[in-house]
């Protein structure tokens, strides 16, 4: 099973989870992890040099594909192989170590989350991954303006 596999079967017990309103720490948990792997296997389908971006960090032990250095990885990856960069887009894949942090909560801290932030982070989510898939599939970074303006509401 690939990691994009794993990304798209998270993601979809994630929104199933949230759908019935149960095990909502968990779907946090899912939602996260759908990004980690797609970003992973973004990063490994476009052979990026982890090492050279470990050492640019000042961070060569730091192990590959870590969640302290993913999201500025695949920022990293997109700008290297991108002729332009759209700021929405950009803007939002930011926003990983927010989802990174509400899965630590979700995971490790006492508190249970509610539907309405499970939403917010499954919307934001599926934003990214469609961004990647995006350059995955089509080789093409979209305007994701419109997908954007809604998900910051409330």
């Amino acid at each position: 099973m690939t990691l994009n596999i794993k990304s798209d079967e998270n993601i979809k017990l994630a929104q199933y989870c949230i759908k019935k309103e149960k095990y909502l720490n968990a779907a946090i948990s899912r939602i996260y992890y759908a990004v980690f792997q797609k970003i992973k296997y973004f990063l490994i389908i476009k052979n990026f040099d982890y090492t050279a971006f470990k050492i640019k960090l000042s961070r060569p032990n730091e192990k590959d594909y870590s969640h302290g250095t993913l999201q500025h990885a695949i920022i990293e990856c997109i700008t290297l192989n991108q002729k332009s960069i759209n700021q929405n887009s950009l803007y939002l894949l930011n926003n990983i170590d927010y989802i990174y942090k509400k899965r630590r909560d979700a995971d490790y801290e006492e508190q249970l989350f509610e539907k309405k932030t499970a939403e917010k982070l499954f919307k934001e989510a599926n934003v990214i991954l469609k961004i990647l898939d995006d350059i995955i599939i089509k080789g093409k970074w979209n305007d994701w303006k419109k997908f954007s303006i809604d998900l910051w509401k409330n």
